[in-house]
């Protein structure tokens, strides 16, 4: 996918002035008013051109100011580029790749650039909402050599209880045999098994 020069001037652009303003209402004196940022803006899933990463070009996120101070930041200067310098080099057209905790997406959509329709890319990612929005950014990419499944990745196959609030819990999976309270249910696969049956 090919995304024209003019919008990718115009997403960076705004790109800068939401992180200006994030920057601003997450600040030490305004910090109070951060809630009220987050409820104005933060919360729509919204298609963001990232364009920072030379190694792949612009491509297209979906995702949520709400989910992170780095969130913003990641759309200008990216994360983690010395890791990507490293690996993405290595994948070449048609191999088979996962992405295990996934997020929004942003290594999985790399990723799939990377391999190209011949390859092969699932993502899995334990929290409905991130599932959601990696949806989003395969349709929006046009990746149709990509998956993005609602689960986590274990040794053994079975099932986790996750806290049911929608924020970034991937820390805090309960191993536990029963649910607690307010939580949700999520299926635990153990990679070889799953790739050996399907």
């Amino acid at each position: 996918m090919t995304i024209p020069p003019k919008q990718v001037l115009n997403t960076r652009k705004r790109n800068r002035v939401e992180f200006a303003l994030w920057k601003l209402f997450y600040g030490y004196y305004l910090r109070a008013l951060s809630p009220l940022f987050i409820r104005l803006f933060g919360r729509k899933p919204r298609p963001y051109t990232v364009s920072y990463n030379l190694l792949i070009g612009p491509y297209v996120l979906v995702m949520r100011l709400m989910d992170g101070i780095g969130m913003p930041s990641r759309l200008i200067y990216g994360t983690e580029v010395p890791q990507r310098l490293i690996f993405l080099p290595y994948i070449s057209a048609g191999a088979l790749c996962v992405d295990v905790r996934a997020h929004v997406g942003d290594y999985m959509v790399e990723i799939a650039l990377k391999t190209g329709e011949r390859g092969k890319v699932v993502a899995y990612e334990a929290i409905p909402s991130y599932v959601a929005l990696v949806e989003q950014t395969i349709r929006a990419n046009g990746l149709t050599h990509a998956t993005v499944r609602h689960a986590v990745v274990g040794e053994v196959a079975g099932e986790v209880f996750l806290p049911a609030s929608d924020t970034n819990y991937s820390a805090a999976v309960k191993n536990t045999a029963q649910a607690e309270t307010d939580t949700i249910t999520v299926p635990r696969i153990a990679l070889d098994d799953h790739f050996f049956l399907h």
